[in-house]
Formats: C-alpha cells, sequence, structure tokens
C-alpha cells in the first residue's frame, strides 16, 4: 500500500523534503517498508496473513535539518477476505403456527475468521406480508421466522453476514410457506434447526466460547431435569454442536447442566434453558456459569440452572417473538 507523505508533511518555503522511518509498532505485521524521497511515497508490504494495525514514526527533514517526526496509524486489511455465501437455502415451512429456525453460521464461509465471530443483519424481505416476526439471536447466529398465520406463499429473505474487520456479504434464503410451494427435495423442516426429524442442534462454541478454538474438548451432561423430554444427548465434536434427539410430541421446559473439559485439564460448567413444544426446540435461554464449587453436586447444579429466557420466547403462554 502506496501512501503520499507530501500530504502529511509540508514545507513553509516549498523546499523538497526527505524522509526516514524511525519506528513501526507491532512490527510482526510489517514485512517492509520502502521510502522514494523522489515523489515522496512510502510503500508498505504487509507479511502474509496479517491482520491488525501498525504505526510508523516517518521523519521528515529538510535542507536545514529542521525535522519533524509524525505517527502514522497503518490498518493490515489486505490478506482479509469477507464472508461467501455458501449458497441459495431453501427453508419450507409447512406449519405456519411454529417458528422456523436458521442456523446462519451454516449459510456463510469466512477463510479468515471463525464463524462464531459474524455479525448477521436482516437486509431485505421480498414479500414482508408472508412473515410476522422475525429474530436474529447473534450469541447463537440463528434466525428465527415466524409466518403470518393463514397465508401460504414464497418470499426471499437477504441476510448479511459482517466479519471482525467489518468486510460484508450477503446469502439468500429461500422461504416457501405452505404444503406445495416448495419440491421436498430441497425442504429444510420448520421449528428447528434440524438434521434429522425430531433432532435439533445447538452450537457448543457460543455455550463455551473460551473453548471454541480449542481442538480436543470433552463434553458432557451433568443434569438434566426434563430427561423424558429427549430420547438421546450427544455430542459431534468435529462440529462443534450438540445434538438432541427429542421425544415425539415433547413439551415443556429443559434445564441442562453441561461441562466441558479441555486436554490440560480446564473445565467449565454452564447452566442453560430449553423451550420445547410439540416435539420443536422453539427457544434457548444465554448459557451462564455455574456458580457451583463442586460439579458434581447436581442438586445444587439443578438450583442454579435457571437461565435467562431468550427473546424468542414470552414469559408465559406460547412462545412470540419481542
Amino acid at each position: 500500500s502506496a501512501i503520499d507523505l507530501d500530504a502529511y508533511f509540508t514545507s513553509s518555503n516549498g523546499e523538497k523534503l526527505s524522509y526516514a522511518i524511525t519506528d513501526i509498532s507491532n512490527p510482526a505485521l510489517i514485512a517492509s517498508v520502502q521510502i522514494d524521497n523522489d515523489d515522496g511515497r512510502f510503500v508498505v508490504i504487509p507479511k502474509e496473513n496479517a491482520i491488525g494495525t501498525s504505526v510508523i514514526s516517518v521523519l521528515a527533514s529538510n535542507a536545514s535539518g529542521v525535522s519533524k517526526v509524525q505517527q502514522l496509524s497503518v490498518s493490515v486489511l489486505s490478506v482479509n477476505d469477507p464472508p461467501k455465501s455458501a449458497g441459495p437455502l431453501a427453508l419450507h415451512v409447512t406449519d405456519s403456527s411454529k417458528f422456523a429456525f436458521v442456523d446462519l453460521r451454516s449459510l456463510f464461509v469466512d477463510a479468515d475468521h471463525p464463524s462464531s465471530s459474524l455479525m448477521f443483519g436482516l437486509r431485505k424481505i421480498t414479500n414482508p406480508g408472508l412473515i410476522q416476526a422475525s429474530y436474529i439471536s447473534q450469541e447463537t447466529g440463528t434466525l428465527a421466522l415466524r409466518p403470518t398465520p393463514g397465508i401460504s406463499g414464497y418470499t426471499e429473505i437477504e441476510i448479511n453476514a459482517t466479519d471482525p474487520l467489518q468486510l460484508t456479504s450477503s446469502a439468500l434464503i429461500q422461504v416457501y410457506v405452505g404444503a406445495n410451494t416448495s419440491p421436498s427435495s430441497q425442504a429444510v423442516s420448520s421449528g428447528s434447526q434440524a438434521v434429522q426429524p425430531q433432532t435439533a442442534s445447538y452450537h457448543l462454541a457460543a455455550i463455551f466460547p473460551a473453548f471454541a478454538n480449542s481442538s480436543k474438548v470433552r463434553y458432557s451432561v451433568l443434569s438434566n431435569s426434563a430427561p423424558d423430554l429427549f430420547e438421546n444427548i450427544s455430542f459431534d465434536v468435529s462440529k462443534k454442536k450438540m445434538l438432541m434427539q427429542l421425544s415425539p410430541q415433547a413439551s415443556g421446559v429443559a434445564r441442562l447442566a453441561l461441562m466441558a473439559t479441555n486436554d490440560s485439564g480446564a473445565a467449565s460448567v454452564k447452566l442453560f434453558t430449553l423451550w420445547i413444544d410439540s416435539d420443536q426446540l422453539v427457544a434457548i435461554g444465554d448459557a451462564v456459569t455455574a456458580a457451583t464449587g463442586n460439579s458434581d453436586d447436581e442438586d445444587g447444579v439443578n438450583a442454579l440452572a435457571t437461565g435467562r429466557r431468550s427473546r424468542l420466547a414470552s414469559s408465559a403462554g406460547e412462545p412470540s417473538l419481542l
């Protein structure tokens, strides 16, 4: 990246200035700095895969020896690419009385940043009358949609994803509401992020952010306040997801205490609440850190596993978006 130094330094009598570098903060970002005193420009070449900010101190001097130092802040962004769309997603909603959930992190691929660091925004709905309410959880990277009751049709939803360096791209969700509005081969069932019937998934990085970049982590369920709501709870360590197979027509509230342990022996216990309605996962409370000093004390863990109800559900009655 070339920088015009004459834009930062001026001489009172218009004489030519000479430049020199006196200091570089965060030199690990910079491969080289080349100054061309003939045209008053210098070129900063960042190191491969470098991302960050460096302050470069430049000394300008005239022929009389009068000099001045100016600090220039250089942000190394050239090696950062924006998130890329994984392609249009077809969402088939057969029951407009239930929430439909979309895992937004699976819609984008970012080679430079983990998917958990992306921030999402709803840019456009082409047929807004078809959608009664929408909500994006930045913590879980989930889009929740509630179709307008009694209406069938098609709409396109455009989602923006922004990486930590503020580069943005968009992806398309094709939403079909009604039994006969989309080919079944492209259908995604409503009511959960289903990987198979009656199975919901949840990103473990959202529960244990401190272990998000750890390669080897063991997960376990310490306590479950409503085991009858689940056929099975398992962990896909490679995808860092918790898979919950729900019991047929399960409805109720479950409070789970999970423990994560890495190879060094560091452990974390998190508590959160799930709301389940007619074998569909309709809302997830924020994970909170367990305050108990004994992770084997299930009574203590259960007493703490109250969580905080997310805005996907109301405080009483049928879950609704606020």
